[in-house]
């Protein structure tokens, strides 16, 4: 099959790496770079772990995910994949809550995942403010992948194995007919203005905005791509290939847009998906999720050897972060789904989340209370419109028989990019695969949803 895929976030590119391997001819279409500094995908950092799952499903695709990483980790230069533990600690929580519940679930499976005593973690995690109050876990399975980086090489290998890529190029619509689907697109306004320039287009859009501290001062933005440095995006020096030049059906009236048939397609557009599919907008919900970039005087307490990812989880506190970065900072960030966003929001933290974060390092990593703020932005989570559900949706969109939906990641799909491919081309061949029955839209979109209130999962 010709397939289209839309969107080379995390899912695009699974879906067209395995499409690719099972012989489709596959085009992947990203309407900016690889990896987008406004895409939800795009980071510095996102977790890789096993708890707080309940269901055993996504227990199997994590595993079958971790060992994935593994390998596109050895094929890529052994820099996206790292192990350090998770140290989780819940306070104030109902038993219902699905880090308990998750671990409950771990703990009948036979894991190592062991319960520490509130003197055992600052004996062994100094650097964490905790007590008696904390229910304390540490899982030595979880880890990281720094995930701007991973799109770009994982986008690498695509290439390598024949996937056809058009970078800075705006998908506009997406028609099925009897005879296929019909992709129209065109580049994005910036890479039209610098190609009509005679410039080359670079991936760094927004790489070096600032934002302000909580202090005042402005301090570097990031735009969490693919690079080893905190501000800007690897740029690779693939020759992008002409826009839909096989294929084409038609140039568009007056937009300089073309037009381009496929057997079925992939929409794949994280945060955009309701732009190409209007009939997704009221099921879905976006959010804004910030985070903040801390650098340790001396990062020798942070690095990953002795400070593990975390998860730390209260009634209207749900944070989470990372050990001592390449990028030279650690992350940390805040999970509850309470800031609905536009998908042209800005990417740039708020001053009111930097002085929240850092009241809330003061408070639970002391270690980390005089470290100097040196940036962050923000991200968007696609989530669905049912706050209660938090299931992906990879699915034939409404009315559609050759158009596929991968999407609403609802802010925990990164780390399930390794074994996600495989559900996504079963679903578009028509095969049956258990594991992605859950992610069927099946009555869900029947289900009523307030739009507000979410809880979140810690990426």
């Amino acid at each position: 099959m010709k397939v289209c895929v839309v969107g080379a976030g995390i899912f695009g590119l699974a879906a067209a790496l395995e499409l690719r391997r099972r012989g489709h001819e596959v085009t992947l279409v990203e309407r900016g770079p690889i990896p987008n500094p406004e895409a939800s995908s795009t980071d510095v950092a996102k977790m890789i772990r096993r708890t707080s799952y309940p269901k055993q499903v996504y227990l199997e695709l994590v595993t079958r995910a971790a060992a994935q990483w593994q390998d596109w980790h050895e094929r890529t230069g052994r820099s996206i994949y790292f192990r350090t533990g998770a140290l989780i600690a819940v306070r104030g929580l109902g038993p219902d809550d699905e880090a308990l519940t998750g671990l409950e679930t771990l703990n009948r499976l036979g894991t190592e995942v062991t319960e520490l005593t509130a003197t055992e973690t600052r004996e062994r995690f100094p650097q964490f403010a905790v007590s008696a109050e904390d229910r304390l876990f540490y899982d030595p399975w979880a880890g990281y992948l720094r995930s701007g980086r991973a799109l770009a090489d994982l986008a690498d290998l695509a290439r390598a194995a024949g996937v056809t890529i058009h970078e800075h190029t705006r998908v506009t619509a997406v028609a099925e007919s009897a005879r296929g689907v019909t992709v129209r697109a065109g580049m994005g306004a910036a890479a039209r203005a610098e190609s009509a320039a005679g410039t080359t287009v670079r991936g760094g859009a927004g790489a070096s905005a600032e934002v302000e501290s909580a202090a005042g001062r402005p301090v570097p933005g990031n735009a969490g791509a693919g690079s080893d440095s905190a501000g800007g995006v690897t740029e690779r020096g693939h020759a992008a290939p002409a826009l839909f030049a096989a294929g084409a059906v038609g140039p568009g009236p007056s937009d300089g847009s073309t037009a381009r048939r496929f057997d079925r397609a992939v929409v794949a557009a994280g945060p955009w998906v309701a732009e190409l599919l209007p009939a997704l907008a009221p099921r879905v919900r976006i959010t804004r999720q910030q985070m903040a970039f801390f650098a340790p005087r001396d990062p020798a307490p942070f690095e990953r050897a002795r400070f593990p990812v975390w998860t730390l989880r209260s009634p209207g506190d749900l944070w989470y972060g990372f050990p001592y970065l390449h990028e030279g900072f650690v992350k940390v960030a805040e999970d509850s789904k309470i800031d609905d966003a536009a998908v042209d929001v800005s990417r740039q933290p708020t001053r009111e989340f930097l002085e929240w974060a850092r009241a809330f390092v003061a408070r639970r990593i002391p270690a980390l209370a005089e470290a100097p703020l040196v940036g962050g932005r923000s991200c968007l989570y696609t989530n669905m419109a049912d706050a209660g559900d938090e299931q992906f949706v990879i699915d034939w969109a409404p009315g559609c028989e050759r158009v596929l939906v991968a999407g609403c990641g609802c802010g925990h799909g990164f780390k399930f990019g390794g074994a996600i491919g495989p559900v996504i081309a079963d679903a578009l061949e028509d095969r049956a695969n258990s594991l992605g029955d859950p992610f069927r839209i099946g009555t869900r979109f029947e289900r009523g949803g307030s739009g507000s209130g979410g809880r979140g999962r810690e990426r």
